[in-house]
């Protein structure tokens, strides 16, 4: 009589989950070579459905080569499909299964690995035996592994100078049967494989039970998938951080740009490049002022001129002279009353005296007034640095 083991809890409920490594396309290492007798022992002996007769010489079983020290079979299961559980039927010969049946010591420490690929290494470990020994190692393991894959791969190795008591001296594949139970649609998933995985699951991959995706196409998130990414983030994982989109609104989920475009002072198709010496504002369409004191120098949001304006010209973006009866450093002067209209050159202040005779007496009254109170000013201040 056989002995199973149960790595996982089946529920009491039928699953529909079907076989679906059933008659597919088998492989194994170093396969084994008969002389007298004519059996079949391929690898595809595994995948055949037939696990009535357990023995050599049954033709049920894959065999594997003698003397060698790396043991590995594989199934291409076609596509990459949801697996459920697996079940694993090792070689007895039919007779009874337990520390005295020569078989239990090869099957120790195996492997089994579900990869996209022909190699283990690119997949994930299924299951690892480090536990069991020649008196509790059963001869069928059902094995619980809800992953996504192409090809199903059992390894064992006898490569380690330091094996376990039990462990046989070589390393063999003697499987009589192989099942991969799951769903034979790769972007479908329950108990009779008629749910779809959601819509943004990536590659169309979710959870064989709960539907959860395995990982969410570019710009979504969350256990299924249906949420876009927020937060300014985006792309794959929501792991991209948005750039300076205008008014902070959220960049598009998926490729990042920027639905209506960059603040001030930014561009670029995912606005996170400042806007290039001499530009400014919205999409840097703007050209600072030849009129900046620091040529084409200004700021990249507002077109201020760093430094104010050339002499002349109005702050603060300097795009106009100074205003009528104002000249000088950033328009601060105020043209002399002697100027006809008041009005003089933005840069330097001259202009164009009154002609009249009131206006010119009047301006010589006036330059006198100024040149007197200068000169008050020059006594006054030598007369209290003498005191001091």
């Amino acid at each position: 009589m056989l002995n199973y083991l149960i790595i996982f809890a089946i529920p009491w409920i039928a699953y529909a989950y079907e076989n679906i490594a059933l008659l597919k396309s088998a492989w194994q290492l170093h396969p084994y070579m008969y002389k007298h007798k004519i059996i079949t022992t391929n690898a595809s002996n595994a995948v055949d459905g037939l696990k009535t007769n357990l023995s050599y010489f049954g033709g049920q079983c894959t065999i594997s080569a003698n003397y060698q020290y790396e043991a590995l079979w594989r199934v291409d299961l076609g596509a990459v499909l949801g697996i459920h559980h697996i079940n694993i039927y090792y070689k007895t010969d039919d007779v009874p299964w337990g520390p005295g049946n020569g078989f239990t010591t090869r099957f120790l420490g195996f492997s089994v690995f579900i990869s996209n690929t022909t190699d283990k290494e690119d997949g994930v470990l299924c299951f690892k035996d480090d536990k069991f020994t020649r008196y509790t190692i059963p001869a069928v393991i059902t094995l619980n592994c809800t992953h996504h894959g192409r090809y199903v791969i059992y390894y064992n190795n006898r490569t380690s100078t330091n094996l376990p008591p039990d462990y046989s001296a070589y390393a063999f594949n003697e499987l009589c049967e192989f099942e991969v139970y799951g769903c034979p649609s790769p972007s479908y998933y329950g108990e009779d494989c008629s749910q779809s995985c959601p819509d943004q699951c990536m590659d169309s991959r979710c959870h064989i039970e709960t539907g959860n995706c395995f990982g969410c196409k570019v710009g979504y998130q969350g256990p299924t998938c249906d949420q876009p990414c927020q937060k300014n983030t985006y792309g794959h994982g929501c792991s991209m951080i948005c750039g300076l989109c205008v008014n902070g609104e959220q960049c598009n989920h998926v490729n990042g740009t920027c639905h209506n475009g960059c603040e001030a002072g930014i561009y670029g198709s995912h606005c996170q490049m400042e806007c290039p010496q001499g530009f400014y504002g919205r999409n840097c369409s703007n050209k600072c002022s030849e009129k900046c004191f620091i040529y084409k120098d200004c700021n990249i949001k507002t077109g201020v001129c760093f430094g104010g304006c050339a002499v002349g010209w109005k702050p603060p973006l300097c795009n106009e002279a100074c205003a009528h009866s104002f000249y000088g450093p950033n328009c601060r002067l105020r043209c002399s009353n002697t100027c006809i209209n008041r009005t003089c050159d933005a840069e330097k202040g001259s202009c164009d005296m009154v002609q009249n005779e009131i206006g010119h007496k009047n301006s010589k009254t006036s330059d006198i007034i100024v040149e007197s109170r200068e000169i008050l000013f020059a006594v006054l201040t030598a007369l209290v640095v003498v005191f001091v």
